[in-house]
């Protein structure tokens, strides 16, 4: 897994964070790809640190992890068949002694799932993919959706 490291500021605007992802979250299933793009948008005036995760293919039933640089932030993972975006999900993680993943926003329909752990092909749910934050440092994505899949992400801390 290669993550390219894209920006790096510091983090002063927390409230201002914390209003855009509700606005992304309320308003994912009719504005999913404007709330993404506000997001990350949204990373130059919040001084974050932004890298992106190359994209990977993942055959069914396999799960595979990183390790992210900062143990708190949000993710932006997108997957598809071939080179068509078909679901977009916003998680936030912590991937530390306490921690802990939730699904802030997803595409109308998605098959995208959140828990904790360490994943190893056929934990979550058949016919989703599972993202999951683990004490171990790591993010966790599997995939369960019956074939290959790619995905391609930002992690924002």
């Amino acid at each position: 897994m290669t993550i390219k490291r894209v920006r790096e500021w510091s983090y002063p605007h927390v409230d201002e964070l914390e209003g855009l992802l509700q606005w992304a979250k309320d308003h994912h299933r009719e504005h999913m790809e404007e709330a993404v793009a506000r997001v990350v948008d949204f990373t130059d005036e919040l001084r974050l640190k932004v890298e992106r995760v190359a994209p990977f293919g993942l055959d069914d039933d396999k799960a595979t992890s990183w390790t992210p640089s900062n143990n708190i932030g949000v993710l932006i993972i997108h997957s598809g068949y071939r080179a068509k975006i078909d679901e977009t999900a916003i998680v936030a993680y912590r991937v530390d002694a306490s921690n802990a993943s939730s699904l802030i926003a997803s595409s109308a329909a998605s098959n995208a799932e959140v828990t904790t752990g360490a994943l190893t092909g056929t934990d979550g749910n058949d016919t989703k993919w599972t993202i999951s934050a683990h004490t171990d440092g790591k993010i966790y994505v599997e995939n369960r959706l019956g074939s290959t899949v790619w995905f391609r992400g930002t992690v924002v801390t």
